[in-house]
């Protein structure tokens, strides 16, 4: 009980240090930024804060959290998307989290194919990999709506991609990947990690995969924005919310498929200690004035 009153206050505490990383506490904040940005001609997904929960009745909690967001997304007429993470929704339970976790997100997703909502899968630790590809899978060849992350930094995701190719039309969120790798399973260099990611954006637009790339690097975006015009496709840009707003608004005016990825809810603290690990591993001074512009940038507009 004490942590939780330890982690509460956290929370309250380091909101306002990330609260330019967020789109706001409740899903009504959260459907008033997405309606916002959609004035400004710009898509949102969106992602209840939260994960590694293994608390069945908190897990039904957020089951409810998504549900709630998804119809009155629906009824605001919002153009966003829905992002889950699965230890949010049960997989880590003790027993028997697996099939409920299955069956909480087939719930989201049926409830989204319903309004017309299309549900992405974050990946998170290696060690979810398998379950998330076939639940992906599985799902996806059901409803039709639903989408993956795939990290970068593991080794194996390049035959993974290539895999999930040749059982269809994959649409996938490509990232770097945040969540540190076993040294066995992941590339840690920054180099092999780049390559690692070049490589999946250039099979991605060159094989029919439904691809958008996540990043805030300039080079990576030009060479995925050139690539998908080489190859008659399309390539959606994805960016968090918060993260250099002046690249984002530079991409805003000349790309039509971008998409911002704006978290929600209470749980900030966890989200925003990734985001400045990640800042550290580019360049951590650029990256906190970025911060800084984009809560000075969310007051004023």
């Amino acid at each position: 009980m004490i942590w939780k009153k330890i982690i509460k206050s956290i929370n309250y505490l380091g909101y306002p240090i990330f609260a330019g990383w967020s789109a706001g506490r409740t899903e009504e904040d959260a459907l008033n930024y997405a309606v916002k940005a959609n004035s400004l001609g710009l898509k949102v997904s969106l992602n209840y804060l939260g994960e590694k929960q293994t608390d069945e009745k908190l897990v039904q909690k957020v089951l409810a959290e998504y549900l709630k967001l998804i119809r009155k997304a629906s009824e605001s007429r919002a153009n966003a998307d829905i992002t889950v993470k699965l230890s949010q929704l049960g997989l880590e339970i003790p027993e028997n989290g697996k099939q409920i976790c299955e069956t909480n997100v087939r719930k989201i997703v049926e409830e989204a194919k319903r309004t017309g909502l299309l549900v992405w899968i974050d990946m998170e630790y290696s060690h979810y990999v398998d379950y998330t590809l076939g639940l992906y899978q599985k799902l996806n060849d059901e409803f039709g709506n639903v989408c993956v992350a795939l990290q970068a930094n593991l080794k194996r995701t390049e035959s993974d991609l290539q895999t999930l190719s040749k059982k269809g039309k994959p649409c996938v969120r490509l990232v770097k990947g945040i969540y540190p790798p076993p040294p066995n399973e992941g590339y840690t260099e920054k180099k092999d990690i780049d390559d690692s990611f070049r490589r999946l954006i250039e099979f991605g637009l060159s094989n029919q995969v439904r691809v958008a790339v996540a990043t805030h690097d300039e080079n990576f975006i030009s060479f995925a924005e050139q690539l998908a015009k080489q190859n008659s496709t399309e390539v959606e840009i994805q960016m968090l919310k918060g993260v250099r707003p002046h690249l984002q608004q530079a991409i805003m005016k000349r790309n039509a498929n971008f998409n911002i990825y704006a978290p929600y809810g209470h749980n900030i603290f966890a989200y925003g200690v990734r985001r400045a690990r990640e800042a550290k591993r580019t360049s951590f001074t650029s990256n906190l004035i970025d911060l800084s512009f984009g809560w000075i940038y969310n007051k004023v507009h």
